[in-house]
């Protein structure tokens, strides 16, 4: 099992604020070749302060971290934004 966790900041100049997407995959033991995937997102409107998206974030980060210190079997790693690019 694995989470991903994809930040996605938008520009400074778009209104809809931060966007956080969350990506769970869990593979199917009983069919290796099939996949499960719950993918939700949620969007926070109108929140321009940094400071709110950070702290926002990283309770968000801290309950993922929770989850994996109570289940050694799920794995967490970064999403790469829109923006990188591979060197």
């Amino acid at each position: 099992m694995q989470i991903v966790i994809d930040c996605q900041l938008c520009e400074p100049s778009n209104d809809l604020g931060c966007h956080f997407k969350f990506s769970l995959i869990k593979l199917q033991t009983s069919n290796m070749e099939a996949f499960r995937f719950l993918h939700f997102s949620f969007l926070m409107l109108k929140i321009k302060s940094n400071l709110a998206k950070l702290v926002i974030f990283n309770s968000l980060l801290l309950i993922v971290w929770f989850i994996q210190l109570t289940n050694p079997k799920i794995s967490i790693k970064k999403g790469k934004r829109p923006t990188d690019k591979p060197a």
